[in-house]
């Protein structure tokens, strides 16, 4: 930052006049040390959804995988994950009094995946669900916990697209950090 500004200086032959900072996910981790480090060099700062915690944040960005392979023993098929989205959302849309696919307050959504179980009166037609898999589910929107129950992380919001996280595949950064070392 104290380069970019001699650089401004340099090419406009001017202090800047206002100096922000503007992160998100790593860039919003760095404005939590600008703020820390340099607080008194800018003007602003705006750190949205630092990555911090970074073992916590990457045990639940592998949270949803994890959660399947102990429950049902591999992927929940991406077609029933879309289904208790689906399920969820219709579930839990009109509590804000507008019915219109969001679900304004997902932490108040109470839903349980359990409603989509195959030959439960709630279940859909198609991509109804295991009682194993809608534990995986339910598990995954309740989030990891450790040995002692604690949360260690949240879970992934009711009504959130299971493809982006905690879905079949798993997030690159996971991976990357559980994987075993090879050496």
């Amino acid at each position: 930052m104290l380069w970019a500004k001699r650089l401004a200086r340099a090419y406009y032959g001017e202090r800047p006049a206002f100096n922000y900072w503007n992160g998100c996910s790593t860039g919003g981790r760095q404005g939590y040390l600008l703020a820390q480090e340099l607080g008194t060099e800018l003007d602003g700062i705006v750190a949205n959804a630092p990555a911090m915690y970074w073992t916590r944040f990457q045990t639940a960005q592998m949270w949803g995988q994890i959660a399947m392979l102990q429950g049902t023993g591999g992927p929940i098929a991406p077609a029933k994950l879309a289904q208790a989205q689906a399920s969820a959302i219709a579930a839990c849309d009109a509590a804000d009094g507008i019915v219109d696919g969001i679900i304004d307050e997902p932490r108040a959504c109470r839903f349980s995946a359990h409603a989509n179980v195959c030959g439960a009166p709630t279940a859909p037609a198609a991509n109804c669900l295991t009682p194993v898999e809608a534990d995986a589910i339910d598990l995954i929107w309740d989030g990891p916990r450790n040995q002692r129950g604690h949360r260690v992380w949240f879970g992934l919001d009711r009504g959130t697209d299971f493809s982006i996280l905690d879905g079949t595949t798993p997030f690159p950064l996971g991976a990357i950090q559980c994987r075993p070392d090879t050496g």
